[in-house]
């Protein structure tokens, strides 16, 4: 992987452990200061606790944001033979809105914020996701679709590469992602929502244990003749992977209206893949089932007051499996957004639609 890449990692990692430590020594606060609590505000409070939480969830939250995001799969084979799949760093607009358990949102790589890269050459992306909210579970369904990589360890399959020269380009390879998070909070002082969608508000720090089941269906594809200096067929990769990601969080309150969110955890779980190796014969399907191990780390930092909110996020993940000693898949993706958000009363047919939702859901949302 890129120096890029590491330096990214180690440096949210290091501050990651950095503000967890701070945040453990904060949870002994016993007094409340009178901003916490004191302002007005017509929104009823949700969480029993709410000392801890306030919530905003019967306004309408509209966030919008920008971000950074990229990601990578790193396929190592015997005799040091190695293929490395990277699309171009992209900026991306947002839209979320969030209202009482239901969150909506998409995003796009518009032209004019991603210009043609002579050396890395183009990306497109445009992603979607739904959420569901209760005050304890969260489950997130997403779909993207990635199109533009290029081959990062290019001096491997073209000896006369330098930096600065064009990296082989793959203008069609193509990534689709699908999948859905499910994640269960086990501290009802501690405020998911509060994280990035403005729906409630962290009161007083608290930490939490989050574990998370990720469920994803990736496919890699390209025309059969547009990879021909790597791979002879269309299909490179089909995978299945469900994780178990076991991350401890933490929300740091250190100034009236503003925080540091933190987590940081360990992964484990099975990939069901298919992928195309290399050999000296050409392409070469394999299909295993194998374990996988990994990690991720998020560090945030926000300001929510009653009418707007704004902050910073960064997220890095990543998670391998093993086929042998010399051969493994690695996937990596890290993020960093900032956006900002505002609330609004909600039309009154969408009050009483919602309304009538929650009375009839089989669970209390």
């Amino acid at each position: 992987m890129t120096n890029t890449i590491y330096k990214f990692s180690a440096a949210i990692t290091l501050l990651l452990c950095f503000l967890i430590i701070t945040s453990i020594a904060c949870m002994g606060q016993n007094t409340v200061d009178s901003y916490h609590v004191g302002f007005k505000d017509s929104t009823k409070i949700a969480n029993k606790d709410s000392l801890f939480i306030k919530t905003y969830s019967d306004n309408i939250n509209i966030t919008t944001g920008m971000s950074t995001r990229n990601f990578a799969f790193s396929l190592d084979y015997p005799n040091s033979l190695q293929l490395v799949l990277m699309p171009n760093e992209i900026q991306q607009l947002s839209l979320d809105l969030d209202y009482r358990f239901i969150s909506v949102g998409i995003s796009y790589s518009p032209n004019f914020l991603n210009n043609s890269d002579p050396i890395k050459g183009h990306t497109t992306r445009k992603s979607f996701g739904l959420s569901l909210n209760t005050n304890a579970w969260k489950f997130r369904f997403d779909y993207a679709k990635t199109k533009g990589f290029f081959v990062e360890n290019t001096q491997d399959y073209d000896s006369s590469w330098n930096p600065g020269k064009p990296y082989i380009q793959l203008p069609e390879l193509t990534n689709s992602q699908i999948g859905f998070q499910l994640s269960y909070n086990f501290n009802k002082r501690f405020s998911q929502r509060s994280i990035t969608s403005g729906e409630e508000k962290q009161l007083r720090s608290a930490m939490s244990f989050i574990p998370s089941l990720y469920a994803y269906y990736f496919r890699l594809y390209d025309q059969p003749d547009t990879m021909s200096a790597v791979y002879a067929s269309g299909d490179y990769l089909r995978d299945i992977d469900i994780n178990l990601v076991l991350p401890f969080a933490g929300t740091l309150v250190f100034a009236k209206n503003w925080y540091v969110t933190t987590s940081i955890g360990p992964s484990i779980g099975v990939d069901i893949y298919q992928t195309n190796s290399l050999s000296a014969i050409g392409d070469d399907p394999r299909s295993k089932t194998l374990m996988s191990f990994g990690y991720l780390t998020r560090i945030g930092l926000g300001y929510t007051g009653r009418k707007w909110y704004f902050g910073s996020d960064a997220i890095y993940r990543e998670y391998q499996h093993n086929n042998q000693a010399d051969e493994k898949v690695v996937k990596l993706f890290y993020s960093l957004q900032f956006y900002v958000g505002f609330r609004i009363n909600p039309p009154k047919f969408v009050k009483k639609s919602v309304d009538w939702t929650e009375k009839v859901a089989p669970v209390k949302l």
